[in-house]
């Protein structure tokens, strides 16, 4: 058995998501997993402070190098030690849950992603940061990262599928039973506040 990777998240002050990442940490805290809350302040619309999320991962492996990360949104609550990530045969560097919905086939979750804290991760992830805050802030952070994967240009990271249980929501996944790490889609109610109270800065 490997040591299980650091809980990495991070949530918008001022808002709705200082109370749902309070549900996280207390979940976290109950299983004994260490972690990392990270604070930031708004930077103007919600997709922007959703795609601070390559950034806070980046520094995250930076700050412990000797430790693998588990991002999650602030939205998360894990019911059960993450297992599977501190097993001598879970070898991927980077994995998340892929998923087929009825709109979307072969969708990457980004509620839960694993990152390896290796050289190869790092330049994929300082990539990925890129995509989401200067070439492309206008998409999805899970997005880009997917396209990232399958782009060929980092042959040495290799990806694994997390089972549905490590990125179950809470009510589109309803057949999934005994979840490790659940979410609740906190997006769906706080979007719009959060546009909403960047929308002075512009």
């Amino acid at each position: 058995m490997h040591k299980l990777p650091i809980v990495m998240s991070h949530y918008t002050v001022g808002t709705g998501y200082e109370t749902e990442v309070r549900n996280l940490v207390a979940s976290l805290e109950r299983l004994d997993l260490d972690y990392v809350v990270l604070p930031i302040e708004s930077l103007g619309t919600w997709r922007k402070n959703s795609n601070y999320c390559s950034v806070a991962v980046l520094t995250t492996l930076q700050k412990f190098p000797n430790r693998n990360v588990l991002r999650v949104d602030a939205d998360a609550v894990f019911h059960r030690v993450p297992k599977l990530l501190a097993q001598d045969d879970f070898v991927v560097d980077v994995a998340a849950h892929v998923h087929d919905f009825k709109w979307h086939r072969n969708e990457l979750l980004g509620g839960t992603i694993f990152f390896r804290n290796t050289p190869a991760v790092l330049r994929l992830v300082d990539c990925w940061a890129t995509e989401c805050m200067v070439m492309k802030p206008s998409l999805r952070n899970p997005d880009l990262l997917q396209a990232l994967l399958r782009s060929g240009q980092h042959p040495n990271v290799k990806f694994g599928e997390l089972p549905d249980t490590y990125c179950k929501i809470f009510d589109i996944m309803r057949n999934v039973q005994d979840p490790v790490i659940e979410h609740f889609q906190a997006s769906r109610r706080f979007k719009d506040a959060v546009n909403q109270l960047g929308a002075g800065d512009h």
